[in-house]
């Protein structure tokens, strides 16, 4: 008779052991919740930092453009005429080809690709003393337009990601251009990832990336203000809005000199 009353006094005292109180679950619960909550904030935190630092450092580069505009009278670098009468003595000054060729550009008041003038361009910034780094002035191997990331043009600090200057058009405005939304764009910057033995064009941000960069620093709008796409982004770009419903990373950046 002992033994029948004393066992399932046991079993109870077994079970309360085993089992979680309902305060116990409750706390486990909330630092879980707390746990994951802190996680999410920190991804969030670290995409934002992301996003900021990458609109810094274009700024940075197109405020040292305007700087070398001011301290050279106007001339544009990389496009500027006369770069060896400040720079003739220096071996970063390139002198490439049989005809001896020097970093002067052609001085016709655009950055284009004759005289290596998108390399030049970071070459002629850098021994102005406004930009980090040094840069060769010189295509690489794979052609004229051979850009090559931390090398002839300047590396961004997302992987893999490069920026180069160039001046759409004749007079930087464009009208009813397959690539361009219409407006004067000047001499921007443009930023995109490595493309194969040319400048960075291949894309490195989905569209809703994008225009929550567009949102935050400029209009958030695709077709204007001074960040904006490439128009005939099909992955990035549906009519003048972000194709926001697009996962795949078809977007570039082009920014304007506001």
């Amino acid at each position: 008779m002992k033994d029948v009353m004393v066992q399932p006094v046991k079993i109870r005292q077994m079970q309360r052991s085993q089992a979680f109180s309902l305060v116990e679950l409750a706390v486990v619960i909330t630092i879980i919740g707390l746990l994951l909550g802190g996680v999410l904030a920190t991804n969030s935190f670290l995409v934002a930092a992301k996003q900021k630092t990458l609109v810094n450092e274009g700024k940075l580069y197109l405020n040292a453009f305007k700087q070398f505009e001011m301290k050279y009278g106007g001339a544009k670098p990389g496009d500027m005429g006369n770069a060896t009468s400040y720079w003739a003595a220096s071996a970063a000054c390139p002198t490439v080809g049989a005809t001896g060729t020097t970093c002067n550009g052609d001085g016709n008041g655009t950055i284009g690709s004759i005289n290596r003038e998108y390399f030049l361009a970071f070459n002629h910034l850098s021994l102005a003393g406004l930009v980090p780094g040094s840069y060769t002035g010189n295509a690489g191997g794979g052609g004229t337009l051979h850009a090559i990331v931390g090398t002839n043009i300047p590396a961004f600090s997302m992987e893999g990601v490069g920026g180069y200057f160039a001046t759409t058009g004749s007079d930087g405005y464009m009208s009813g251009a397959a690539e361009y939304f219409d407006g004067f764009y000047g001499t921007a910057l443009y930023i995109g990832a490595s493309s194969a033995n040319y400048v960075p064009q291949t894309g490195f941000l989905n569209a809703a990336t994008l225009q929550e960069i567009d949102t935050k620093f400029d209009d958030g709008r695709a077709d204007g203000g001074w960040i904006r796409p490439f128009k005939n982004l099909a992955n990035c770009v549906s009519g003048t809005n972000y194709a926001v419903s697009d996962n795949n990373l078809g977007c570039t950046i082009i920014m304007l000199n506001p």
